[in-house]
């Protein structure tokens, strides 16, 4: 595998790989990717608590918020869904990882460790974002450079075996939960 560096990211850029983004947030390995303007976060649960099953794709009780320029205060502890701004087309070619941008990270905002973007994904990426901190919250708004994509270019994959032909989250133009497999 290769990791893709600047020329080749303004490249994703200019081709439609890349929709939505600029060639100012292309950096040396790595392109910013931003906050898209819908979460779902967490409601609060009553008692007795609800049990969410990975097996059977539960989803957890949450509201969609779609936010204004003031952003959103991330508590403490809290969890949220999100999307980014930007929308993609992975050729069968490539691979990307998602990582959360330095500057967020250091003020205790963090993506889960669920960011890998498989060959043949289409639309928005969808971000498990929580604040890690113990005492302060932490506004974000649409459009923050939330993380960063760096590219890995692979042998082709076969259709069959691609996302495009397997995955159950690609199309989506905004946040979403657990889908059921197809």
């Amino acid at each position: 595998m290769t990791v893709l560096a600047y020329d080749e990211l303004i490249h994703l850029l200019d081709s439609g790989v890349i929709q939505g983004g600029k060639h100012s947030a292309a950096g040396g390995s790595s392109i910013d990717i931003h906050l898209g303007p819908t979460i779902i976060v967490e409601n609060p649960a009553g008692f007795p608590r609800r049990v969410i099953d990975y097996r059977e794709r539960d989803q957890f009780d949450g509201t969609k918020v779609v936010l204004d320029e003031d952003g959103f205060e991330l508590f403490p502890g809290q969890f949220i869904l999100a999307h980014t701004v930007e929308k993609f087309e992975i050729p069968l070619n490539l691979s990307a990882l998602l990582r959360t941008k330095s500057s967020m990270g250091r003020i205790g905002l963090e993506h889960l460790d669920a960011g890998w973007v498989d060959p043949g994904f289409s639309g928005a990426l969808t971000l498990e974002l929580t604040n890690t901190l113990r005492h302060h919250a932490i506004r974000i708004r649409p459009g923050d450079a939330i993380g960063q994509l760096v590219f890995f270019r692979h042998e082709m994959v076969e259709y069959d075996n691609s996302y495009k032909a397997k995955g159950r989250y690609s199309g989506s133009d905004t946040v979403e939960q657990t889908r059921k497999a197809r």
